[in-house]
């Protein structure tokens, strides 16, 4: 096999993998959600193929094939070809949110009954088993601000809708001036839960 075919083969076949891993991984988010109807077209429509396509160029690499006449160059030509148009469409596919990068949706900004508090829940990579919940707190005496982690199910979630008024949890006074509750609403689509905020501790506790 001469120089340049077998560095081309051999380009083709990790341009393929590679395409075709980082694909995978970038749908799932390193394996953290599962593939949706369009992930799993382009896996059918695109990755499989790549697949078959690097499992050949091994092959031919291993038995040292060279072209014996120009149809079969052209039929090589095309091939790495069409392989790099799908690797370039499999890739631009991706969408990084939750992946690279986090991506979040908060509900509507709220006022707690005893006006002490602007508040509003924040869900962190929704739809994905590393999903969390941050409760966001704003003094409107002093302007303070303090983010809570509240370890509620969103990972649960596996429907939201988002207009522009949401009202996912709702969180109330106690007789406590430190502590309120929280409480998730039915929007969210899971079973509701109830949390303990300590607005001085900066902590959330879960109880039924």
């Amino acid at each position: 096999m001469k120089l340049w075919l077998r560095t081309l083969t051999i380009f083709i076949m990790i341009e393929g993998l590679v395409s075709v891993l980082w694909f995978v991984l970038g749908v799932t988010a390193y394996f953290q959600r599962g593939m949706d109807l369009i992930a799993t077209a382009y896996l059918g429509g695109l990755a499989v193929p790549m697949l078959l396509l690097s499992f050949l160029f091994a092959y031919l690499l291993s038995k040292k094939w060279t072209p014996r006449d120009k149809e079969q160059r052209m039929l090589l030509y095309t091939t790495c070809v069409i392989n790099m148009l799908f690797s370039v469409v499999l890739v631009s596919s991706l969408y990084t949110n939750g992946w690279t990068n986090t991506h979040s949706e908060r509900d509507t900004l709220k006022v707690t009954d005893d006006q002490k508090y602007e508040y509003q829940i924040e869900l962190v990579n929704l739809f994905q088993r590393n999903s969390y919940a941050r409760l966001h707190l704003r003094n409107v005496q002093s302007d303070a601000r303090s983010s809570i982690r509240v370890d509620m199910h969103s990972n649960e979630i596996v429907a939201l809708g988002v207009s522009n008024i949401n009202n996912w949890v709702e969180l109330k006074s106690t007789t406590s001036s430190e502590k309120y509750i929280l409480r998730t609403t039915a929007d969210l689509g899971i079973p509701e839960e109830s949390f303990i905020i300590d607005v001085l501790a900066e902590n959330a506790q879960s109880f039924n």
